[in-house]
């Protein structure tokens, strides 16, 4: 019950006010407006990872994972939650895709997981949109997230994220 009370005052983002907290807030950078659908935000590809490599284009082999890093930024007011979902296109051609749920008052590059669950290798391509965020508005303002993550840019040093 106490989860359901939690999450019960939350409200999608739309449209017009996702529009609107861009241009006022910086709510995600990076983004082409042609990406910004009713109420999701298509997120393009920029570059995979896989051990200590990085890659523009790779194939996924059936059964493995790899990390992938868009273009977009996301710098969160303090009564937004963004959450990030596989396109059911990719979803259909056996694609998984594993992301954290990104907090109140997060800055960071936008990263997740991709994993190939079919019995074939998937291309993935720099500039594709595997995944879209979705923006949920808060019934009041929630502590900001500090943590390790704030204000990551991800960049491989050395086999590591830095």
């Amino acid at each position: 019950r106490i989860f359901v009370e939690r999450w019960y005052n939350l409200m999608i983002l739309q449209r017009d006010k996702i529009l609107k907290l861009i241009q006022t807030n910086n709510l995600i950078t990076s983004i082409n407006p042609t990406h910004i659908g009713e109420f999701t935000v298509d997120l393009m590809a920029e570059r995979f990872y896989s051990g200590d490599k990085d890659f523009n284009t790779i194939p996924l082999p059936p059964m493995r994972a790899i990390i992938c890093q868009t273009y977009e930024i996301i710098d969160l007011p303090n009564d937004i939650v963004g959450f990030v979902s596989i396109r059911n296109k990719w979803l259909r051609q056996g694609l998984v895709l594993h992301a954290p749920i990104y907090h109140p008052g997060h800055k960071t590059q936008v990263t997740f997981t991709l994993q190939n669950i079919s019995c074939q290798d998937i291309t993935l391509l720099e500039g594709e949109s595997y995944a879209q965020i979705m923006f949920y508005e808060l019934s009041h303002d929630a502590k900001p997230y500090i943590g390790k993550y704030y204000n990551e840019m991800y960049r491989l040093v050395d086999g590591a994220f830095h």
